[in-house]
C-alpha cells in the first residue's frame, strides 16, 4: 500500500506496485530519481525468497539512482562502504554494532551498485541520524531499517530520522529530508527541459503587443501576458505559452 498527501499526489510519476515486496515511484520535480519503499523477510521466515533480493537488485541495476527506504531485516554493524575514489565512508554514533548474513549480501549489494547507507553517516559536514527501528516487548533491540541511496544521491539527503517516539508497531517509522537543489544529478535533465522554454526579450512596454507575433508557433496567453509586463516593466521577460 502507498500512502501519498493530497499536496504530494500531483507530482508522482510511474508509480510500479506490480513487483513483489517492493514500490517503486518517480517525482516530476526530481527527473532521473528512482525513489522504492521495499521489505526483505527474514531468512528463517517461511515468506523468504531469494528471488525478492534478486529482483530489487536488477531494479537498481536498471534504474541506478536511487533512494530505497525498508525493512531490510538486516543488520549491518558499523558499514565498511567506500566511495568511487576508494575512500571508506565514516558512520558514528551506532547502537546495533551486529553484522549478520543478511548484512553481509546488503553491503555486498551497496558495494555492486554504488549505494550508501545513510543511517549515521557523517558526510559533508552533516551526520545523519538514525536508531534502534525493531523492538521485543517494550525494548528496541535493532535497527533493521536502513535509507540506502546511490553515492551521486548523497547531497540531497539532509537527514535521516527513526522515529521511536511514533506507536503501534514493532518498527519505528523511518524518515528521510531531502533537499533537491543539492544534487548535481539534476543538472542534465534540466537543462534538456530548458531547450522547451521560449526566448528572452527585453521589450519595451510600449511595444509589447508585438512580441506575441515574434512566436508565431506558440500559443500566448494575452491576458497574463498583458498584466506581467504591466506590473514589471523594463524586466526581462520569457514568453508566456
Amino acid at each position: 500500500m502507498l500512502l501519498v498527501k493530497c499536496d504530494v499526489q500531483r507530482y508522482l510519476l510511474n508509480v510500479n506496485m506490480n513487483l513483489d515486496s517492493q514500490i517503486w515511484l518517480e517525482l516530476s520535480f526530481l527527473p532521473g530519481v528512482y525513489l522504492a519503499g521495499v521489505y526483505i523477510p527474514p531468512d528463517d521466515s517461511r515468506f523468504y525468497d531469494q528471488g525478492i533480493v534478486a529482483n530489487i537488485s536488477a531494479q537498481i541495476k536498471c534504474k541506478k539512482h536511487v533512494i530505497i527506504l525498508g525493512d531490510f531485516n538486516a543488520r549491518t554493524g558499523k558499514p565498511k562502504l567506500s566511495n568511487k575514489r576508494g575512500e571508506e565512508y565514516d558512520y558514528i554514533n551506532i547502537s546495533d554494532n551486529t553484522l549478520n548474513t543478511p548484512g553481509k549480501r546488503l553491503l555486498n549489494m551497496c558495494t555492486d551498485n554504488s549505494l550508501v547507507i545513510a543511517n549515521h553517516l557523517n558526510y559533508n559536514n552533516r551526520s545523519l541520524g538514525g536508531n534502534l527501528s525493531f523492538k521485543k516487548g517494550n525494548v528496541w533491540i535493532s535497527e533493521l531499517d536502513l535509507c540506502l541511496a546511490h553515492e551521486d544521491l548523497l547531497p540531497m539527503i539532509e537527514d535521516v530520522k527513526v522515529r521511536q517516539e511514533v506507536g503501534g508497531s514493532d518498527h519505528a517509522p523511518l524518515c528521510i529530508s531531502l533537499g533537491i537543489e543539492k544534487s548535481n544529478i539534476l543538472t542534465p535533465f534540466l537543462l534538456d527541459r530548458a531547450k522547451n522554454l521560449g526566448q528572452t526579450y527585453t521589450w519595451p512596454l510600449a511595444n509589447h503587443d508585438k512580441l506575441p507575433r515574434t512566436q508565431p508557433s506558440r500559443k500566448v496567453n494575452m491576458v497574463n501576458f498583458n498584466n506581467f509586463m504591466a506590473n514589471n516593466p523594463h524586466q526581462h521577460y520569457q514568453s508566456l505559452i
